[in-house]
């Protein structure tokens, strides 16, 4: 076995999170005196199903269409049309980035709480929400997702005796002869 699989796994097995750091970007006078702290630590656990499942239906949001070309458009260099682009994005997609991100961080079933919505709205720079969002790629393990769903899927394949390995006529030949079996012997004994 590899060895980042190795890793990766005993990570996954340890249920280890990430630690983020969100630095206050305008201090007011409790931050100054020490009160409230300047910089806010998250941890951000491998993702459940449910916030997987609100992840992504917040992800499925985002319109591939808004940025096809993008990249072209950038490298040849036409700043106006990028400019625009951008701009156009930023209004439809910065609620949708921070909301990801505090479903990351909240990981439950629950919303998450306005003011993590509002603390990362307000603090989150560009930067910074790309590095989370990586982190939150990462702990989201879609690849993982994806194998299990191909395992399911090939169970579904297989029938429902293909969890022992036996084929489905196998499986109720074995519960049909376990059946005469315990009735043969419910009669024996009256």
């Amino acid at each position: 076995m590899e060895q980042g699989n190795i890793k990766r796994e005993i990570e996954s097995f340890l249920q280890s999170g990430k630690q983020i750091e969100v630095a206050v970007r305008r201090p007011n006078i409790l931050h100054k005196i020490g009160i409230l702290r300047r910089v806010r630590e998250f941890t951000i656990y491998p993702i459940t199903l449910g916030t997987l499942l609100r992840i992504s239906e917040l992800l499925s949001d985002v319109d591939p269409e808004d940025f096809k070309g993008m990249l072209e458009i950038v490298e040849k260099g036409k700043d106006e049309r990028a400019f625009r682009i951008g701009i156009e994005s930023i209004k439809k997609y910065v609620w949708i980035i921070a909301r990801v991100i505090a479903y990351a961080v909240t990981n439950s079933k629950n919303q998450p709480d306005k003011k993590i919505v509002r603390f990362l709205e307000k603090n989150l720079d560009v930067i910074e929400a790309l590095k989370i969002l990586n982190v939150i790629v990462q702990q989201m393990q879609v690849k993982d997702f994806l194998a299990l769903m191909v395992s399911v899927s090939g169970l579904n394949l297989m029938g429902a005796g293909s969890i022992s390995g036996e084929s489905p006529e196998e499986s109720s030949n074995i519960t049909d002869s376990q059946e005469r079996k315990s009735s043969g012997a419910s009669v024996g004994q009256t």
